[in-house]
């Protein structure tokens, strides 16, 4: 009996034919196989790994679908921005006595009416008459002034950003009191331009930028004066100060724009005639020779101590014009009637210059307003609208006599008359360090 799983032999055929035929089959089967070979070399081709195949199904599938339009950016909405300018700190020693609360020189009260125009600026800019003493010395007044160093911390607190510091009176405390006067200024966080510790950085204007509505507006202050009180510039220091020079200003001028200035405000404490309120043609020739250099965008002069008219010249930056007050008069000051024998000296023009930035276009100023402030019983600085002066101590008929002088100085001019306060809201403004 065989075995269960056991196989039985099978039967081989005899036959050579079927051998030949299957050996022939193989052979061509084989020469196929080889030209394939010889004409796709395999071991030349890539190998994709699963990495490159999943790319090359993103690319085909990008390819395959139509790509969705990219959205236009949305216009950035124009930035309105505001220059102010105030009149003289001219610091007397009633006016330092009226700031004294016991402790310290506190000046912030005194300004505390205005200071709703001063903040709501987006730059507001006064004229620093005087130079600043430390604590350890006594102040001082008319001839020789000597100004509590808690001025310029006090004005931070109203809201000022930055002061010319070029006058007849920056060289009354000598050398030590220009570098103290702007040594007290930065550590208020203000800015300052027309007097120097160094050469290089009588060189430099002072720089502010507002920012807002995602746009940028630089503006550079630069400021000059006509004379020293016989008072000699330092030896050491000759670039102490700067005295105008129309040439030079514009030098400055034109370098603050090359280093991305996009409005040059000019101060000039200018010139001889005190108390006159009309324009004196040394202030005409110069504010008609930086109009013509396309320069300078606002021009702004000191020292008669009264308000003087403003104008909107022809030529200014891109043909725009340049605006022009010809005096700012005090802003604060011990100057009355009886002390000079003009109302107007109580009375200072506090101008509010009104600029826009549109997107892709140069920032210019398209117009300015004018308030007339005054210095009523106590040394208090008010504004006067209308010829009304809320919370003034002295007589109501008294503030409309003073209004009605300032509006024969400016209605009839290209400013207007201010209704309310400005305001930055929204707005970020950096003083650029100058040194």
């Amino acid at each position: 009996m065989e075995p269960r799983h056991a196989q039985k032999p099978q039967p081989v055929s005899s036959g050579g034919g079927s051998a030949r035929l299957a050996l022939l089959i193989g052979g061509c089967l084989l020469l196929v196989l080889i030209i394939v070979l010889a004409v796709l070399k395999p071991w030349e081709q890539p190998v994709l790994s699963v990495a490159d195949a999943e790319i090359d199904e993103v690319t085909q599938s990008a390819q395959e679908t139509p790509q969705s339009e990219v959205p236009e950016p949305t216009p950035l909405e124009p930035l309105d921005f505001t220059i102010s300018a105030g009149g003289d700190m001219l610091i007397h020693m009633p006016v330092a006595d009226s700031a004294w609360n016991g402790e310290k020189w506190d000046f912030s009260r005194l300004m505390e009416p205005v200071a709703p125009f001063i903040a709501g600026s987006d730059i507001a800019l006064c004229n620093m008459e005087t130079a600043m003493v430390p604590r350890d010395q006594a102040p001082s007044g008319y001839p020789i002034f000597g100004t509590p160093r808690d001025l310029a911390d006090s004005m931070a607190a109203t809201g000022w950003d930055g002061c010319s510091t070029s006058s007849n009176h920056s060289l009354d405390q000598g050398f030590a009191g220009v570098v103290n006067t702007i040594d007290f200024l930065e550590a208020a966080g203000l800015g300052h331009v027309g007097t120097a510790r160094t050469a290089e950085e009588a060189q430099q204007p002072q720089l502010y930028t507002i920012e807002g509505n995602g746009q940028k507006v630089t503006v550079a202050h630069i400021a000059a004066a006509h004379n020293t009180n016989g008072l000699p510039i330092p030896e050491e220091a000759p670039w102490a100060i700067q005295m105008i020079d129309i040439p030079v200003i514009e030098e400055r001028a034109r370098q603050a724009r090359a280093d991305g200035a996009d409005i040059v405000v000019a101060t000039l404490h200018c010139c001889e005639a005190e108390y006159n309120t009309a324009a004196e043609p040394f202030q005409e020739e110069t504010a008609a020779a930086l109009a013509a250099s396309g320069l300078v965008d606002i021009y702004v002069a000191h020292h008669a101590h009264v308000p003087r008219p403003m104008a909107l010249l022809e030529g200014g930056p891109n043909g725009n014009g340049m605006w022009v007050a010809y005096g700012m008069g005090n802003f604060i000051s011990n100057q009355t009637r009886d002390a000079t024998g003009s109302t107007e000296s109580s009375t200072g023009l506090f101008g509010i210059f009104h600029g826009v930035k549109d997107e892709g276009e140069p920032a210019r100023v398209i117009s300015a307003e004018w308030l007339a402030v005054t210095v009523d019983a106590g040394h208090v600085v008010r504004p006067l609208i209308g010829g009304v002066a809320e919370g003034a101590v002295l007589p109501a008929d008294e503030m409309a006599y003073r209004y009605s002088l300032m509006q024969q100085i400016l209605e009839g001019g290209p400013a207007t008359e201010v209704a309310a306060p400005p305001s930055n809201e929204g707005h970020t403004t950096t003083v650029v360090p100058r040194s």
